[in-house]
């Protein structure tokens, strides 16, 4: 999956390498060493532009953890714990209640629970 990604991104620039030494081919291991190198060999020069380009993968990482955990929260809570509390009050026979309040807490418990694992 990554590498279909980052592919398209960063075989066109690796061309531009070339203005330095003609003859220098460097040794890559893997496919996605290729656009760290060309961050470091076209930008590098920049003070900080290394950094950010560290901080902005984190972050794309960061984000995909996040809502991943979210979804996993929201599934939980409308298909697992709604049906259990319908099941609940229908079987003692009271009125089924609605709470955003509590629906909230509990996302927020359950997020936190899912964290931790």
């Amino acid at each position: 999956m990554a590498m279909n990604v980052t592919s398209p991104t960063d075989l066109p620039n690796f061309p531009l390498n070339g203005d330095s030494d003609a003859n220098y081919e460097p040794n890559f291991n893997t496919a996605d060493q290729i656009l760290v190198y060309f961050v470091s060999s076209q930008l590098g020069q920049i003070s900080g532009i290394q950094g950010l380009f560290v901080a902005a993968l984190f972050a794309g990482a960061l984000s995909s953890v996040s809502s991943s955990l979210n979804a996993l929260t929201a599934v939980t809570l409308e298909d697992f714990i709604k049906p259990f509390r319908k099941w609940k009050a229908q079987r003692s026979g009271q009125m089924i209640y609605t709470n955003d309040r509590r629906d909230t807490a509990v996302s927020k418990v359950l997020s936190k629970l899912k964290c931790k694992l």
